[in-house]
């Protein structure tokens, strides 16, 4: 403390460019930190690297930029009426910061020193430990002591800065899990994209980590090939990219080449080639346009029959020997398709990714689509317990016999891995991702007068959805609604949707509000004597077991199109601790007994009116269980205010009963 005058201050309130003294002998002889900057008025920077509430003045905002120890600060704006500073790491002047008109706002542009610019030399990067020299595990050195970078928050953005600083013109991937020791120099790296050095991006400081080993980042730079090696795909771009990465749902060429939504959805091809007649010969397929093999290896006789049933011939397939119809060319498709034989098409099997393989052209697959009669029996559906039972008849030479197997559930056959988009923005999922044409084929829409989206719905049999049960509180009349499956754009026609009428809607005894047992179960009318059909777009969800655990920080995916709808949308939240959710600035008491929150405090991710009884679904052994139903919440992804969810664990016994009657 200091005296002065009889009054004491702390000194934390010297030279704040306030004055606290009677005299204002606390503001004497202090820094002018505005002096290192050029002053815009009434403008307003919109790329914010931080973001500090409650500063008094524009001095302070500045004396922040000059000692930020997270990331090189360059410009910042100070809005007096809000008393908010934003720290940039851009500048105007160089073109890589906006700025908006504000009359509160002024803009403040750093004045480069010559230290900024030692700084910059000071900081070097390298790619060590891989193979070609655009791609390996980072390596940071400041004053000449080299380390790595911890994995933590390390993605796409941050790699694209690392790789321009090394003069790549891109990056293609980000790596974590990288081998290492425990020295690392920098953690929870996040930047924007555009910064032009790695240090100019958030870090938690030289040498703060909490990182242990083998929790390195690396990367894989874009470089610019005459000629990509086998397995390569070759962008517009003239990257080269591996064939697997085709049809992701990421931009690995940069240039979206690699993604073209008309060659990921085009049909997938068959033919025999360099055989004696159509029938027989080396097996190709034709995916993203170009026609590639399949791999000899776990090539099954059921993988075989799809094929032949794609190209017209029903029988009793014969897999060839080894280069009997000599090697082809190109990428290598499938290795083990995991068909069981019934598919009408491959794209329908359970096939793990297109282009991935460990075979080389002397493995290619040869058949022979032997013909013999076939007589089918059309599948009947029948309940037993709360497991769907479906009995397929098929009288083959091969496989003679009326075959009964579980139905699968649970399972995407589109490669999409919702983010957790908390650094992202898409309309909704509140703060979510537009996923892939079938990524989640469990999730289905409610519409009302055959046009309005009302809400989510889940596939749990040919005939039964869940969904949330006030959903159909403010109109009682069934014949308005329809229920719409395998639909991706609601604005367009997809060509994969299937719609039905609705029988009945069961309510869990009781129910009263939204508030509590928030559940409900669908029946659908049949169609041509038919309930839902399942294909690469429409799958059911498996239903939890009456033990399932629900631990703090597991996160689900939830999925809908939101009030906004368009594309199906997704993301990726954790579920909350009990004891957080019904905290008196959360919930408190309205949180029933049998529902749960998940999302984050400070907002951002969410569910949102329209996406209410739509899937929270957890993966779990390879298969997505429902383990919630979107409910409630207090508006759309505010701060202290997560989504509640129903926990479908709980009405299990009440689920199986309603369909069973």
């Amino acid at each position: 403390l200091i005296l002065t005058h009889f009054s004491c201050i702390s000194k934390e309130f010297l030279c704040d460019y306030e004055k606290d003294c009677p005299d204002g002998s606390d503001e004497l002889n202090c820094p002018n930190w505005l002096r290192n900057f050029t002053q815009t008025r009434g403008k307003q920077i919109q790329h914010v690297t931080e973001f500090v509430s409650f500063v008094s003045n524009s001095q302070n905002c500045g004396k922040k930029c000059l000692q930020s120890r997270n990331f090189i600060c360059n410009s910042f704006s100070y809005d007096v009426s809000e008393k908010i500073c934003l720290l940039s790491s851009e500048q105007a002047r160089t073109g890589g910061a906006n700025l908006t008109n504000v009359d509160s706002s002024d803009y403040y542009e750093r004045i480069r020193p010559k230290d900024q610019e030692e700084r910059k030399d000071a900081f070097k990067v390298r790619l060590v430990g891989g193979g070609p020299p655009w791609e390996g595990k980072i390596e940071v050195s400041v004053g000449g002591k080299w380390a790595a970078i911890c994995d933590d928050g390390w993605n796409i953005s941050a790699a694209r800065v690392l790789c321009r600083q090394l003069g790549y013109p891109n990056a293609l991937r980000s790596w974590i899990g990288m081998s290492n020791d425990r020295n690392y120099l920098m953690d929870d790296v996040k930047c924007t994209g555009k910064e032009r050095y790695l240090n100019e991006c958030s870090f938690n400081g030289w040498g703060k980590h909490d990182c242990g080993p083998n929790e390195a980042a690396g990367v894989q730079c874009a470089v610019i090939e005459r000629e990509c090696f086998p397995k390569k795909f070759r962008c517009n771009s003239s990257h080269c990219i591996d064939f697997k990465w085709i049809c992701d749902g990421e931009d690995d060429c940069g240039d979206g080449s690699d993604e073209d939504l008309v060659k990921c959805k085009s049909p997938v091809e068959v033919r025999l080639v360099n055989g004696s007649s159509l029938d027989r010969g080396r097996l190709e397929v034709k995916f993203y346009g170009i026609w590639g093999t399949v791999c000899n290896r776990d090539f099954t006789v059921h993988d075989a029959a799809v094929v032949c049933r794609m190209l017209g011939k029903q029988g009793v397939p014969v897999i060839e020997p080894y280069q009997k119809y000599g090697s082809g060319t190109g990428p290598i498709w499938l290795q083990n398709p995991g068909c069981s034989g019934d598919e009408e098409e491959l794209t329908r099997c359970r096939i793990r990714r297109w282009g991935y393989s460990k075979c080389s052209h002397d493995e290619d697959v040869g058949l022979y689509c032997k013909e013999s009669p076939l007589s089918t029996v059309a599948p009947k559906e029948v309940l037993s317990s709360s497991k769907l039972h479906i009995f397929h008849c098929h009288f083959i030479m091969y496989d003679a016999k009326c075959k009964f197997h579980l139905a699968e559930c649970g399972r995407t056959f589109v490669s999409f891995r919702a983010r957790d988009p908390r650094h992202g923005y898409l309309a909704r999922v509140v703060g979510g991702f537009e996923v892939r044409h079938g990524a989640y084929p469990w999730t289905a829409a409610i519409k009302l007068d055959n046009t309005r989206h009302l809400c989510g719905a889940s596939i749990i049999t040919p005939f039964h959805l869940i969904s949330a049960a006030h959903c159909f509180e403010d109109v009682p009349d069934l014949s308005l609604y329809s229920v719409v499956v395998g639909d991706w754009d609601t604005n367009a026609h997809d060509g994969t949707e299937q719609k039905f009428g609705i029988e009945y809607v069961s309510f869990v005894p009781g129910y009263e509000n939204i508030l509590k047992d928030d559940i409900a179960v669908i029946k659908l009318k049949s169609k041509n004597d038919s309930g839902i059909l399942f294909n690469k777009y429409v799958q059911p969800i498996c239903l939890p077991n009456a033990d399932a655990a629900y631990p703090a920080g597991m996160k689900c995916v939830i999925s809908g199109w939101g009030k906004n709808p368009r594309r199906l949308q997704a993301a990726e939240v954790p579920i909350m601790n009990p004891d957080t959710c019904t905290d008196p600035l959360v919930y408190g008491n309205l949180l029933s007994e049998r529902a749960f929150c998940a999302g984050y405090l400070q907002g951002h991710v969410d569910s949102c009116k329209g996406d209410s009884g739509g899937p929270f679904a957890c993966l779990s052994d390879g298969k997505y269980y429902l383990f919630g139903v979107i409910s409630w919440g207090d508006g759309c992804a505010q701060e202290y205010r997560p989504g509640v969810y129903t926990r479908v664990r709980d009405y299990l016994t009440w689920i199986k009963q309603t369909i069973n009657s």
